[in-house]
C-alpha cells in the first residue's frame, strides 16, 4: 500500500506548491 502513500504525498505537495 505504499503506492497510496506515494500518491497522497504527490498530491499534498502539488497543493501546497500551487499555493
Amino acid at each position: 500500500m505504499a503506492i497510496t502513500v506515494l500518491f497522497m504525498q504527490c498530491h499534498i505537495a502539488n497543493h501546497f506548491s500551487g499555493k
